[in-house]
């Protein structure tokens, strides 16, 4: 500032910076994935159900949507059961690896994968899209 008033306001806040505590959740207003996302939030756990006619943000339309969810998550040796619930296209990737592809319009289906995972971080990443009606995802994994 050179001349005439001037004001700066600064401020901070604490965040929880634990990679298995969130996940990025980057929302497209294309049912591609394509181009940047509208809309970066975290979400703590995947289980939306938008119905047919909701919207999981303002920025982003009803219908003919997708979004990116993507976490690095601490396991504990063992094998896992990692499952996926949607209404249209739905994509799991574990560290990179594809283990679900269920990239199509459907009804609600659920879906389920075994997978052995070593101790340490690991990359999850569940990709999912809108087409017209119902519209729903859901994500969970456990120890068996």
């Amino acid at each position: 500032e050179n001349g005439g008033g001037a004001v700066l306001n600064f401020g901070y806040q604490k965040v929880n910076t634990s990679p298995d505590t969130f996940f990025v959740a980057e929302y497209f207003d294309n049912m591609t994935l394509s181009g940047v996302a509208k809309v970066i939030t975290q979400v703590l756990n995947i289980d939306f159900d938008w119905g047919d006619g909701g919207s999981p943000e303002v920025q982003i339309p009803a219908d003919h949507f997708s979004v990116r969810y993507t976490q690095n998550v601490t396991f504990v040796d063992g094998t896992y059961e990692f499952t996926v619930t949607a209404d249209d296209g739905v994509r799991l990737y574990i560290d990179g690896a594809l283990v679900i592809d269920k990239w199509i319009d459907q009804p609600s289906t659920t879906y389920q994968v075994n997978k052995a995972m070593t101790a340490g971080l690991h990359a999850v990443k569940v990709e999912y899209y809108e087409n017209t009606g119902g519209a729903l995802v859901y994500y969970s994994s456990k120890k068996i």
